[in-house]
């Protein structure tokens, strides 16, 4: 099976935006994931959205 598009975040399973309450870091993944879905011309295409909690 292969996955259309895939936006992997460093976040624990069951949060895949993070923690409740980090606006600014659930803001970050979900225009990454839409910019994926704007963006992909083949399937099987993915994008890596680093935590910047500890920056």
């Amino acid at each position: 099976m292969h996955l259309p598009r895939v936006v992997a975040t460093p976040h624990l399973m069951g949060r895949p935006l993070g923690v409740p309450g980090d606006a600014d870091e659930q803001n970050r993944i979900l225009h990454a994931a839409l910019h994926l879905l704007q963006t992909a011309t083949q399937p099987n295409s993915v994008t890596t959205v680093s935590s910047i909690e500890n920056q």
